[in-house]
């Protein structure tokens, strides 16, 4: 089992991004992510982090816009090979093959990060990129409930404490679960 949020807080209105402040809705939950080649082996540390709301109501990987793709992430779209199209709103949009990586937090702290590697998404029908003047468009990276089902990880939402904790399943033979 391994533990990639742990204690992490929301209800925060701000992010601090790049001497930016981006203002988000109170109860949304932000985890940080980074994007590469599914070519690449491994993660790649000068690959930038970037905020992204978990989004259980989002039933892709990740979507994002074009401009947030090449400001965010300094990829141009067209960087990562093209699979199949999906419908976004009214609109066929392609989905891209990419290495999708969730940052662990450092244990409470939404902005501060572990000393652990990134977590591999595994997303095989790729994120999505979508045009920045789409109806659809978000206005923060959505990291969305298939990255979740997926890849097996466990959520876990306290309401109460406003604190989300986030891990893999146990292994089969684990007789404690």
């Amino acid at each position: 089992m391994a533990r990639i949020l742990r204690r992490l807080p929301f209800g925060s209105r701000t992010i601090e991004f790049r001497d930016e402040i981006i203002r988000t809705r109170l109860d949304q939950i932000i985890v940080w992510v980074s994007i590469d080649s599914p070519r690449s082996p491994s993660w790649n540390p000068v690959n930038p982090r970037f905020p992204a709301i978990l989004d259980s109501g989002n039933s892709h990987i990740l979507l994002m816009t074009r401009q947030q793709a090449i400001v965010w992430t300094g990829f141009n779209p067209e960087y990562f090979e093209q699979q199949k199209t999906i419908r976004l709103g009214n609109l066929l949009i392609p989905q891209r093959r990419a290495n999708l990586w969730l940052h662990p937090n450092r244990f409470g702290q939404r902005d501060e990060f572990s000393t652990l590697p990134p977590f591999l998404l595994n997303c095989p029908n790729g994120i999505v990129i979508c045009e920045d003047d789409n109806p659809q468009a978000p206005r923060l990276p959505l990291l969305g409930l298939r990255a979740l089902v997926q890849n097996r990880l466990i959520l876990t939402i306290d309401g109460g404490r406003k604190h989300v904790h986030l891990r893999t399943a146990f292994p089969w033979w684990w007789p404690f679960e």
